[in-house]
């Protein structure tokens, strides 16, 4: 289930309208057949093109899965930026809530994505790689804007930490085989509690090491460089 995208360079308008067209006959496939039971030949012909042409896209089914999730994280950024004011246990909720809303219909493709990075059978890294640190810097973001926000390092530090978490929520949720997720609905509420009775301890010595650690095992190139950044901007405001 492995695969390389075959073309790294910026595609042209025409290039990416296609690729659009493919993404989304293929998305409504899997939809209505279920990812397991459409072929790569099912989404060429579905978008009215030779698998021939449609790899030159994409190829092979487990490319298009990946664009979905991509696409699916580059509307979860967009959602974390657009968070109305409040608290970050409450934000963050929100976003869980929204996201994994947002990701059900499209539920199969990425256990199967998912599933093939967990076995080492696809070239994708979910933890890791530009789509996460993207997601991660959207985290950082938010540590530092909420009402509560704290301030850089930890505010960057708990970015990664919220990340993590968001991922591993993920995975509970593709788990998952409770009726309606609710499962997945009861660990929410519980990291939204264990949320807002942790956060006076994000002052304390010992919790923003524990932070500082686990961010620095999960994403230390992104750490590294927030930290870089924050440190150039402190000593730009103060001269």
């Amino acid at each position: 289930m492995g695969f390389v995208m075959s073309n790294t360079r910026e595609p042209s308008a025409a290039q990416a309208s296609t690729r659009a067209h493919i993404l989304e006959r293929a998305r409504r496939l899997f939809r209505e057949r279920g990812y397991a039971a459409v072929s790569f030949e099912d989404v060429a012909v579905s978008s009215g093109l030779s698998p021939v042409d449609c790899r030159r896209h994409y190829p092979n089914k487990a490319a298009i899965a990946r664009a979905l999730y991509e696409g699916q994280l580059d509307e979860l950024v967009a959602m974390v930026g657009a968070l109305p004011a409040g608290q970050m246990a409450d934000r963050y909720q929100q976003v869980l809530r929204q996201s994994l809303a947002a990701m059900e219909p499209d539920r199969g493709a990425l256990a199967a994505l998912f599933g093939a990075a967990l076995a080492g059978e696809a070239d994708f890294d979910f933890m890791r790689g530009a789509p996460g640190e993207r997601l991660a810097a959207a985290y950082q973001r938010m540590a530092r804007e909420s009402d509560d926000a704290l301030r850089d390092p930890k505010a960057l530090e708990l970015g990664v930490a919220l990340y993590t978490a968001h991922m591993l929520i993920v995975l509970f949720w593709l788990y998952d085989r409770s009726p309606g997720r609710a499962s997945t609905l009861q660990l929410l509420r519980f990291v939204h509690d264990l949320f807002k009775q942790l956060r006076p301890m994000f002052f304390l010595p010992m919790f923003p090491q524990g932070i500082a650690r686990l961010a620095e095992i999960v994403m230390p190139q992104l750490v590294g460089r927030s930290i870089s950044a924050a440190a150039q901007e402190n000593t730009g405001h103060s001269q």
